[in-house]
């Protein structure tokens, strides 16, 4: 065990020599870092992986959206339940499609979960080990870009022991050989990735067109069911609303337009004004009739009458003489 830990800590240090070296510029690139065809790969690589991450974000809040309706469309069905009571008629059939639209909401997010979430889940796992991979081909890389340094080194040298070239050649064969096994093998897989985005994006659809297909068939026979059990409450109400009042139209009962509160108020001023022009008319009219009345009985207070005149006398006195 201290032989390898001394052997894995060696090639970490020697890796992060060739590092530094190379972005110090001391040691250039190998020729096989500069492959086109593995630039080209590795770009589709980035631009693939960046979609999924995508789909794989958006997916998760599809799910945490679908938990959310499903917690609101129970809190609001457990408030109809208490609202429209037990005694009512068809209650019992209401109670049985409300329960219904309960368990398709589960359904839902379920199948969801399983026709989206998981498939996208493993879609994201095949990126992981190939990362896996490509950061194990580029150490690889250093290793063998290393061993090749060190042999050309020691092939120009002045004084070349045969025993250190030899070592030297092996461990650069060795590297060689297991870089080239890892980079040929991602040279595979990479393309054959980049050309399932078709295969993958079909059965990624297809799932999800299938669930909210069967879901939403599912939903309206619920809904519709519902609707029917509301049936003989209707009845029950219009058979109970006596003839003389027109109460068809039950929402304005519970909504008053502003056009209807406009012509209240409207109708309100004018009233009022009406019934102060009404007033001071008859103040007026009382104030003419007391002024009347007391110039009546002055002059009536001004005329001497006879006591000892006869009664058509007296009224003669009294009455006005016509003009």
């Amino acid at each position: 065990k201290a032989v390898v830990s001394t052997q894995s800590t060696g090639r970490l240090l020697g890796r992060t020599n060739e590092r530094l070296k190379q972005k110090m510029g001391r040691s250039s690139e190998s020729v096989v870092a500069k492959d086109d065809k593995w630039q080209v790969v590795t770009a589709n690589f980035n631009r693939q992986q960046a979609a999924g991450l995508r789909l794989h974000r958006e997916v998760k809040g599809y799910i945490a959206s679908l938990k959310t309706l499903e917690s609101s469309t129970q809190t609001l069905l457990d408030a109809v339940r208490e609202m429209h009571e037990y005694t009512w008629p068809g209650n019992m059939n209401l109670v049985k499609a409300l329960q219904g639209l309960d368990k398709l909401n589960k359904e839902l997010n379920e199948s969801m979960v399983d026709s989206l979430l998981v498939p996208v889940n493993n879609y994201i796992e095949v990126f992981t080990q190939m990362k896996d991979k490509m950061q194990k081909r580029e150490r690889k890389l250093l290793d063998y870009t290393r061993a090749k340094r060190s042999l050309d080194s020691l092939k120009k040298g002045d004084k070349i022991s045969p025993e250190k070239l030899g070592f030297a050649q092996d461990n650069f064969t060795q590297n060689k050989m297991i870089f080239e096994e890892v980079n040929s093998e991602l040279c595979e897989d990479l393309p054959e990735l980049w050309n399932s985005r078709k295969t993958y994006i079909m059965r990624f659809l297809d799932g999800y067109f299938t669930s909210s297909v069967d879901f939403h068939r599912e939903f309206s026979q619920v809904y519709s069911e519902s609707n029917a059990s509301l049936e003989p409450l209707k009845e029950q109400i219009k058979n109970d609303i006596p003839p003389q009042r027109d109460i068809g139209n039950v929402d304005r009962y519970f909504v008053v337009s502003e056009n209807a509160r406009k012509f209240k108020r409207q109708s309100s001023r004018k009233s009022f004004r009406k019934s102060g022009s009404f007033k001071r008319s008859l103040s007026m009219s009382a104030l003419r009739k007391s002024k009347k009345n007391q110039e009546t009985s002055q002059s009536i207070s001004n005329v001497s009458v006879d006591p000892y005149a006869s009664p058509a006398q007296q009224a003669a006195v009294y009455t006005p003489a016509k003009a």
